[in-house]
């Protein structure tokens, strides 16, 4: 009788190991007794106490760091040692139009549930195409596009469509934003400008040993950031460097804007306007851009009158279009 108690005993321990190395972390086990086997049971007991507790830490702070950035530190397994190489990456930067005018008029508690509804979508539509959110900076949110996260010279496609899609998913939410933020009338229009560049970054983890991020590092990232900012100049919402569309353009499309100097350069860098997705541009936004391209490019040549007639056409076809105005 007592060895048939003892080995009842020990089998329900055997099935809650198997159910914990299952990741099965809630099991039931008989009251321990004061013996040996009690003393092991115990045991077992605390140590999936402290399994769950750091599983509820893991969830919580996971939501801190991108999944993609998790898993490849994960497999890096480099414990405290610095991690870095060079890697030719896409970096994307989008920021919320006109939120500093927008944040004054609500609550905080409505200003953090609407940023985290827009970046909750752009979080969705950077990671489907292969992107890692690297950090959100008030308004703005960064990411970037690099294998092993999405493959080969995808990443420049990847941000193009990432930006793309993020204006559809606006469009998709407007309707949800005067309950949103609580007003009935006169809710908030909003609207996001995205820069991309893609160069060579350094990729890596930075920080001190108490705090650490996985980031990029070089002039891609400055380059999406200021390329952000020139939208308003030019009235467009998403502008990308030659090198992004020179990668890109069998799955987007797009037109030459200018060519500009950014701030902290001297070379002067030509930026495209994406326009959408390659096959799904309407017919006269095809006429607009050529006509644009044929003005842009008498402008250059100093033919100013010619330059005027191209633009003045752009405006006909669409009197909204920005940059010709």
């Amino acid at each position: 009788d007592l060895a048939r108690r003892l080995a009842g005993r020990l089998l329900s321990l055997q099935t809650a190991v198997d159910a914990v190395t299952a990741g099965r972390l809630v099991v039931a086990l008989p009251a321990a007794a004061p013996d040996e086997v009690g003393a092991l049971t115990r045991g077992f007991d605390g140590l999936v106490g402290r399994l769950r507790d750091e599983q509820r830490l893991s969830h919580t702070f996971g939501r801190f760091l991108d999944p993609a950035i998790a898993e490849r530190l994960a497999a890096q397994a480099t414990g405290d040692a610095d991690f870095a190489e060079r890697r030719t990456v896409t970096v994307l930067f989008g920021d919320i139009a006109g939120f500093s005018s927008l944040s004054e008029t609500l609550t905080a508690e409505v200003l953090v549930r609407l940023l985290n509804r827009i970046f909750g979508e752009a979080a969705d539509n950077l990671r489907r195409h292969g992107g890692v959110v690297d950090k959100y900076i008030g308004d703005a949110v960064m990411g970037f596009f690099a294998a092993p996260f999405c493959a080969g010279d995808a990443h420049a496609a990847g941000a193009c469509l990432a930006a793309l899609e993020q204006q559809v998913a606006l469009e998709r939410i407007a309707p949800e934003l005067a309950d949103l933020v609580g007003l009935r009338r006169g809710a908030p229009h909003v609207a996001m400008r995205f820069g991309i560049a893609t160069g060579e970054v350094v990729m890596g983890t930075v920080g001190a040993s108490t705090a650490r991020s996985f980031t990029v590092i070089g002039d891609p990232v400055n380059a999406a950031s200021r390329l952000t900012g020139v939208n308003k100049v030019y009235g467009t919402t998403a502008l990308v460097s030659e090198e992004t569309w020179r990668l890109s353009r069998q799955l987007v499309e797009a037109r030459e804007i200018d060519r500009v100097v950014v701030s902290g350069k001297s070379e002067p860098v030509t930026v495209y306007e994406l326009l959408g997705r390659a096959g799904e541009v309407a017919p006269a936004d095809h006429e607009r851009a050529e006509r644009y391209a044929k003005a842009l490019a008498a402008y250059r040549a100093h033919d100013f009158a010619e330059a005027e007639r191209g633009f003045a056409e752009c405006l006909a076809l669409r009197p909204d279009d920005a940059p010709a105005r």
